[in-house]
């Protein structure tokens, strides 16, 4: 029977660990490696939280990329963002959205009372009706209802904060929960080593002065990654020559951690690494990966690398924005393509494509990627009363 790799004590109920945080998009687990009671520990005040804090870090990085869980859960929505004194969000995708419908009361010259109101979509602006209608009554003499797009022009500061000793204490976690899994599931054999120290200072938050883990732009990987790839990794090398057990976590492709979880290694040589892409349950165990010495310095006296490591982390954001960038250009530019087919083609029953039909798609394809692209607002008139009265 297998022990927990936190407590020692036997695993008599298994319990589901994963290797690399769900929220992340990863799905690698074992039910092999931790007791419930340990699990249930994690996810406790008293642990500190570390799985949800290194998680939280990334809560901006997975809305934009709309990473979902392994179970599908959807990444956080955003909140408490304020532009020109309106509160917005930002939902799944990077897409901003007003938070809260506004209804405005005016008279006319002849007394007459109007309302403007504006929401963030339809519905919301049906339910403002609605109000309206409850307390005036049905009897409006006119309904105008227009459905505008508006884009956010100036800029909007969303809050990143990435390191800490709590959250990168994770980064230990992950390492030691995958050379067990590597271990429990035959692909490496581990030797009789003593891993009191890392579950002291995993599970019983004992030497909370551990600096032994954290944001490291300097040491190399052993793997090269692609420039566009936005994979989880973990990589765990073993060197009896440096007498180290350390490794690295990259999230998303290009944010790199590392952290040591034993000091006093005396086995052989091994590397070994995972790659969890974000949008598939699929893993890819790499067996071979390159020798790389590893220079403990950079997370044991973090202020000598500091420079780099800022540098690297600054780099590393913009090319997961570029990303982003990209990918909602070409998303955006396949909705336009779409709702213009459907627009030109509504109603068409004909065999044949004419001339006229491609003059009027490419104008509607043309003007609403420039409306996109230069963020000109534009305004398309609803039959809202119709609606309300269906």
């Amino acid at each position: 029977m297998n022990k927990c790799i936190y407590c020692n004590a036997e695993i008599t109920e298994k319990s589901n660990e994963h290797i690399i945080h769900s929220a992340l998009g990863s799905s690698l687990q074992s039910n092999k490696i931790i007791c419930k009671e340990c699990n249930n520990y994690f996810s406790t005040k008293e642990s500190g939280y570390i799985d949800n804090k290194f998680v939280e870090q990334f809560a901006v990085i997975r809305n934009l990329l709309n990473i979902r869980s392994d179970r599908g859960k959807m990444p956080p929505i955003i909140k408490k963002i304020e532009h020109e004194g309106s509160a917005i969000l930002l939902e799944p995708g990077g897409k901003f959205a007003y938070q809260k419908s506004k209804r405005e009361e005016m008279k006319d010259e002849e007394g007459n009372i109007k309302f403007k109101i504006s929401a963030p979509n339809l519905e919301k602006a049906k339910e403002q009706l609605k109000h309206v209608q409850k307390q005036y009554g049905k009897g409006f003499s006119s309904i105008n209802a227009v459905s505008r797009k508006t884009y956010i022009n100036k800029p909007i500061d969303l809050e990143l904060s990435i390191g800490g000793e709590e959250s990168t204490k994770a980064v230990a976690k992950i390492l030691y929960n995958f050379i067990h899994y590597l271990d429990r599931e035959s692909i490496i054999t581990l030797p009789n080593i003593d891993w009191s120290s890392t579950q002291n200072y995993l599970r019983y938050s004992k030497d909370i002065d551990n600096r032994s883990t954290g944001i490291d732009y300097v040491n190399p990987l052993p793997y090269l990654i692609p420039e566009e790839d936005l994979a989880n990794y973990v990589f765990i090398s073993g060197s009896k020559h440096q007498k180290l057990i350390y490794g690295h976590v990259i999230v998303f492709g290009h944010i790199y951690f590392s952290a040591i979880i034993h000091n006093e290694y005396e086995g052989i040589d091994f590397s070994y690494g995972v790659r969890q892409p974000i949008d598939t349950k699929r893993e890819e165990i790499f067996l071979k990966l390159k020798k790389q010495k590893f220079n403990p310095d950079v997370i044991r006296d973090k202020e000598n690398y500091l420079v780099e490591n800022i540098e690297g982390m600054k780099s590393s954001l913009n090319k997961i924005l570029n990303i982003y960038a990209e990918r909602s250009k070409k998303e955006e530019l396949d909705k336009i393509i779409s709702q213009a087919i459907s627009e030109v083609f509504k109603g068409y029953e004909g065999a044949y494509i004419n001339p006229e039909h491609i003059q009027k798609l490419s104008a509607k394809v043309a003007k609403d990627f420039v409306d996109w692209r230069y963020r000109i607002d534009s305004e398309v008139p609803i039959e809202l009363k119709d609606e309300l009265e269906e």
